[in-house]
């Protein structure tokens, strides 16, 4: 028994080396296959790469050449406003220029940052409500504006109609709400759910009178109520203490 057991021994030897050269044989045969097939993967990534990078440059180039022809639109309307005399003219050319800059910004922020799809909101506000008080002339030490906004960004969809909004609103206070020029103002934007958003603008002046509110109704509120309604949203007006404006919006799309 003993005997038979070493005799199978040069034919476990054998077989084990003919599976190592079995082994060793397909591996040579599916090796110029692997390579083919990690030399293909390789190039269709940096063909990827190539085109992502390209087409960040084109989204790149894009948003300056809108922020430049933008920029050359608000230069005329500043050159006309400067050379008109009459007050309600010169007052609709700055409201058709602020709505520029909103505008104008948005490309600006996507020209100049890595993100090129979406805009940090909190950030954006803070500077377009900047240049609304220097462009009104606002006393900051006795009109005061607040801002307090979750971290959100907007693509570029929402990003636009919501800052117009908020322009058009903010404009009405600082032009009508406080005849003494003293008064807060207090700007709020939250994240409510995943894709609901609440958007609130209140001041505490004299408030909308009933003459006040029509003219509102039948002017400025048609732009606030297209503006809501392209965010999808819903738009409630309080006059109790001041004026408040609530907008709920839930945009079609949202960055995350």
């Amino acid at each position: 028994m003993i005997a038979g057991i070493h005799s199978l021994k040069p034919l476990q030897g054998l077989l084990g080396n003919e599976a190592l050269a079995g082994t060793i044989l397909i591996l040579l045969t599916l090796s110029p296959v692997i390579w083919w097939f990690t030399t293909k993967e390789d190039k269709i990534i940096k063909q990827l790469k190539a085109s992502v990078d390209e087409r960040g440059i084109l989204l790149k180039e894009m948003h300056h050449r809108v922020k430049n022809n933008l920029q050359i639109i608000a230069s005329l309307i500043r050159f006309q406003s400067q050379h008109t005399n009459d007050a309600e003219a010169k007052e609709c050319l700055n409201i058709c220029l602020s709505r520029l800059q909103i505008i104008g910004m948005v490309h600006q922020r996507l020209y100049k940052t890595d993100q090129l799809t979406k805009i940090d909101f909190e950030e954006y506000i803070s500077t377009f409500t900047q240049n609304l008080i220097t462009m009104y002339g606002v006393d900051t030490s006795n009109i005061h504006v607040n801002i307090h906004a979750d971290e959100i960004y907007f693509n570029i969809d929402t990003a636009i109609p919501c800052g117009l909004l908020i322009n058009e609103l903010l404009s009405n206070c600082l032009k009508h709400a406080f005849p003494e020029a003293k008064g807060k103002i207090d700007i709020q934007l939250h994240q409510v759910s995943d894709n609901k958003f609440k958007l609130v603008v209140k001041d505490d002046g004299k408030g909308i009178s009933d003459v006040d509110f029509k003219k509102l109704t039948s002017f400025g509120l048609e732009l606030i109520s297209a503006l809501t309604s392209q965010l999808n949203g819903e738009l409630e007006i309080n006059r109790d203490k001041g004026t408040e404006f609530i907008i709920n919006f839930s945009p079609e799309y949202i960055e995350k």
